[in-house]
């Protein structure tokens, strides 16, 4: 959990703080054979040198199937179509509000077709 994190009181209205944790929207999610459950968050996302502040939703469960035996530590969303709101889209928001600016927000993914394949992820 990071220091500086500001908890979120709900998704359709992210900037307002939450004050207590039972007055939080909670975010249940699949990923692959697994479930996470979490709360919305906004914190500072860098990439690089380049900074915004983003939300985001921080997994306060896990299944053990995938996540037990992962060796990441973490899943960032992807699905830039389908955030809650602007202000989840961290992509987006990089892109907008980066402090200094990136001078050109470009993402792209490479998956090999085997999981023993290489992967590579680029940003900018």
């Amino acid at each position: 959990r990071s220091s500086t994190s500001i908890p979120i009181a709900w998704a359709d209205d992210p900037l307002k703080r939450a004050e207590s944790d039972s007055e939080r929207d909670t975010q249940i999610m699949s990923f692959a054979m697994g479930d996470a459950v979490g709360q919305y968050v906004r914190d500072r996302v860098c990439l690089g040198l380049a900074c915004a502040d983003a939300d985001f939703v921080g997994m306060t469960e896990e299944s053990n199937n995938p996540f037990l035996n992962a060796e990441w530590d973490g899943v960032l969303g992807l699905g830039q179509s389908i955030s809650d709101a602007a202000e989840f889209n961290v992509f987006g928001v990089l892109a907008a509000n980066a402090t200094p600016r990136l001078h050109r927000p470009v993402f792209s993914v490479f998956l090999g077709q085997q999981i023993e394949d290489g992967a590579e992820i680029t940003f900018g």
